[in-house]
């Protein structure tokens, strides 16, 4: 090549980094595959598509498996005594009567508070308490 392109270097492309702000449908679970049209590769005169796998990361307590919402409660000894345990939830703050025994082991589960997709899905409360000795 006799006088290659100093921004390509002779190849008639050049790598560009972008930023993108990409749209998660409502609902989208860990793994799976989002298609952003025309963001891909230069290649053959044209661009090709860009293929994002989703990884979801837990955000204020909360996680997503299939279409339940998983919350991390952390219990005190005055929710304890009050029998009732405060949940933050998209929808507004949620009341929950504590079971009069309480196993941590096993969650506590409110039909229908999960994620609305072809069926919905309910909110699951692990329970963890948290208390301090002064």
């Amino acid at each position: 090549m006799i006088n290659a392109c100093f921004l390509c270097n002779g190849v008639g492309t050049k790598t560009e980094m972008k930023t993108l702000d990409i749209s998660l449908p409502h609902g989208i679970d860990n793994g799976q595959f989002l298609r952003v049209t025309g963001m891909g590769d230069f290649k053959n005169g044209s661009y090709g598509d860009l293929v994002v796998r989703v990884d979801l990361k837990p955000q204020d307590g909360f996680t997503k498996v299939g279409n339940h919402l998983v919350y991390d409660s952390f219990i005190t000894l005055e929710d304890l005594k009050l029998g009732t345990v405060n949940v933050p939830h998209p929808d507004g703050e949620l009341n929950i009567k504590l079971p009069k025994n309480i196993d941590t082991s096993i969650p506590l589960r409110i039909k229908s508070k999960g994620f609305k997709l072809e069926s919905v899905g309910d909110l699951i409360v692990n329970q963890y308490i948290k208390y301090s000795r002064d």
